[in-house]
């Protein structure tokens, strides 16, 4: 389907707050409320917005050990691998991708002696050759949508004509209050979590409480459990053919941040966050075509302070972005 101009003010703004009623689209936009509300579902009928999340902090959960591990195995193994992957407890995401190593997993573990026991795990399998973890030091604030790159007709494979908007400012990891999360907590981050754009009035009805007391709920619970939410979308429905991941050192751990802040300003880098292990942060870039992959590439490696750069490959996100806590929520 086509993508015009409205179609993708529409797409930035719920990326960018997903509870945004279409009646401030409308006025925002100068149009009646039923034309936004039809474009919406045409958006959602054709599978370009799959669904609307709200992340969840997964320190408040006592999950303080968050780490990528990044595997190497024969590939005519793989289905092996996966059919053990899916056995194996705290593994919350796994997926195939292009590069020294074939598979990545997404982990979530009370600390870091439990992902030293999970490693030791792994290691043993006999089909798997070397296992490489990154923990994450940020694990809020990865995802960039406001950098998005949305062309205003999907089926143009080669990029041209983008709508981008400016990046927000990078902001420092910050610590978790002393909250203890009762069943009602719990309850109302797990809807929230899949399903960010479920009026209060709805969850109020489902749980049985006022809708006063649910908007209360939330106040408390928002930015520090619940950190980040936008409209989920297929990457592939809007032209992209790959999403690019590239593993980045740095020359001078003193300036981690520093190079994170430059390179989250390149237009298109949709996930950037730090890590502790063979490499210094994670930057993930959709791209439509390999002019644009190595335009990205070009503009990593030219960021002062960058000294390597690996780069690992997958196919679009089909969901992104990712809702990669919500499953750790034990009601």
């Amino acid at each position: 389907m086509g993508i015009d101009e409205v179609d993708v003010k529409i797409l930035v703004t719920l990326l960018r707050n997903p509870r945004t009623g279409f009646v401030e689209i409308a006025n925002e936009l100068k149009m009646s409320t039923n034309t936004i509300r039809i474009r919406f579902e045409r958006l959602k009928r054709t599978g370009v917005i799959t669904g609307a999340i709200m992340q969840i902090n997964p320190k408040s959960l006592g999950y303080d050990c968050i780490a990528n591990l990044m595997i190497r195995t024969d590939f005519k193994d793989d289905k092996k691998i996966f059919e053990f992957l899916e056995t194996v407890p705290n593994i919350i995401r796994f997926h195939k991708q292009l590069g020294k190593y074939n598979i990545v997993c997404f982990v979530a573990l009370k600390n870091t002696n439990e992902l030293a026991h999970l490693i030791e795990q792994l290691n043993r399998h006999p089909n798997i050759t070397k296992v490489s973890s990154n923990i994450w030091v940020d694990v809020i604030n990865m995802d960039h949508p406001e950098n998005l790159l949305i062309p205003q007709d999907s089926r143009n494979q080669s990029g041209t004509n983008p709508k981008w908007v400016g990046p927000e400012l990078f902001k420092e990891n910050y610590s978790i209050p002393d909250l203890k999360l009762d069943k009602t907590d719990l309850t109302l981050m797990k809807l929230i979590s899949e399903n960010a754009r479920m009026s209060f009035r709805k969850i109020s009805s489902q749980m049985g409480l006022s809708t006063l007391a649910i908007i209360k709920r939330y106040n408390r619970l928002r930015k520090d459990v619940l950190t980040f939410a936008s409209i989920t979308i297929d990457l592939g429905k809007i032209g992209y053919i790959g999403n690019a991941f590239f593993g980045i050192k740095v020359s001078n751990k003193n300036m981690v941040s520093t190079v994170l802040k430059k390179i989250i300003q390149i237009p298109n880098i949709i996930v950037a966050y730090r890590v502790l292990g063979e490499i210094d942060l994670i930057v993930g870039v959709p791209f439509s075509n390999m002019k644009q992959l190595t335009n990205q590439y070009n503009n990593i490696t030219k960021t002062p302070g960058v000294i390597e750069v690996e780069l690992f490959l997958h196919k679009p996100f089909p969901n992104w972005p990712l809702n990669l806590f919500s499953k750790l929520i034990s009601i």
